[in-house]
């Protein structure tokens, strides 16, 4: 991350105030330029850099939401971080 911000928040978690920032930071930079910074039908890309993560790591997110929306989820990620087969 560019900078390290504060945010105090006590309904949002902190991690959820960073992914927001970075969200903004992103589409910030698009509207000085006009123009996307990352081709719109790029759109996996475009959300790995919107949210500073790791492709890969979005590549496995939507990968895990696709198998859950076709009903087959082979697995979900507990509230405490863990992975749950079912």
């Amino acid at each position: 991350m560019e900078s390290e911000i504060q945010i105090r928040d006590d309904h949002i978690h902190p991690q959820s105030c960073e992914l927001i920032c970075n969200i903004y930071n992103f589409m910030s930079k698009e509207a000085v330029l006009e123009e996307p910074s990352i081709p719109f039908r790029a759109v996996r890309k475009r959300v790995a850099q919107a949210t500073a993560m790791p492709r890969s790591r979005i590549y496995r997110i939507i990968s895990d939401l696709k198998r859950i929306r076709d009903g087959n989820p082979s697995h979900y990620i507990h509230k405490n971080g863990e992975n749950r087969h079912l």
